[in-house]
């Protein structure tokens, strides 16, 4: 999915339900991004201008211990207006992974730069296998960097082979299961630097209490538009 603030591309993002998409806290750092008057989110898009469905964003849940100082809890829940009302082949839920990925190769996909300081992200949705990398190897490296790890993320990528600016809030698939959401790293396919990805596992009492909450009251609602897929 791909979520935009007003008609930009914003982030990326997966669908969980005929209601929810999972994406990343940081997304919506910025106050005025953060309301949902000015979301929209885009599904069954292959190229990054096709509104295939759009549907406006009435709900945003942001982890209440998002750190946007360390991306601890880089986690997001959207809901929009209305529901999905078919699933296609392009426009399907994904199951959540519900245990600890610690080896094998996954994938991501999104519509991000091809390379650190790429002026724009590609226009058609990509995807690529990344290898997951020991969490105490990848700890270790980006602490000598000032940046300790949670114990709440999943290292992935190697040199070539990494997500990168505008993938934010896109899905880390493994064994067709949300494992992860695109968090954050250190420039893009950096050597011994893997991309940090929110791990889904450790939150899905989370995402499942913000799915149960109910809807705001009819003066609450914003009007929204949502398009998910990819990171800042």
């Amino acid at each position: 999915a791909s979520i935009r603030y007003e008609k930009m591309p914003l982030c990326g993002g997966a669908i969980i339900d005929k209601r929810h998409i999972l994406t990343a806290a940081h997304c919506f750092r910025m106050k005025n991004i953060a309301s949902p008057a000015n979301l929209y989110v885009v599904v069954g898009n292959l190229h990054v201008s096709e509104e295939t469905v759009l549907k406006k964003v009435q709900q945003l849940f942001i982890h209440e211990d998002y750190s946007p100082y360390f991306y601890h809890n880089d986690i997001a829940v959207l809901r929009i207006a209305g529901t999905f009302e078919n699933w296609t082949d392009e426009i399907q839920p994904i199951n959540l992974t519900e245990t600890s990925i610690t080896s094998g190769i996954c994938t991501v996909s999104g519509w991000g730069n091809n390379l650190y300081l790429e002026k724009s992200g590609t226009q058609w949705l990509y995807s690529m296998e990344v290898p997951i990398v020991d969490w105490t190897f990848c700890n270790e490296q980006f602490t000598k960097s000032g940046i300790p790890l949670e114990d709440k993320v999943i290292c992935a990528g190697a040199i070539e082979k990494d997500s990168c600016q505008r993938d934010s809030g896109g899905p880390l698939v493994c064994s067709d299961t949300l494992s992860g959401i695109v968090s954050y790293g250190v420039h893009c396919d950096r050597e011994n630097y893997p991309g940090i990805y929110t791990e889904v596992a450790k939150y899905i009492n989370w995402i499942e209490q913000q799915k149960q909450s109910p809807d705001p009251k009819i003066d609450e609602t914003y009007p929204l538009i949502i398009i998910v897929t990819v990171l800042l």
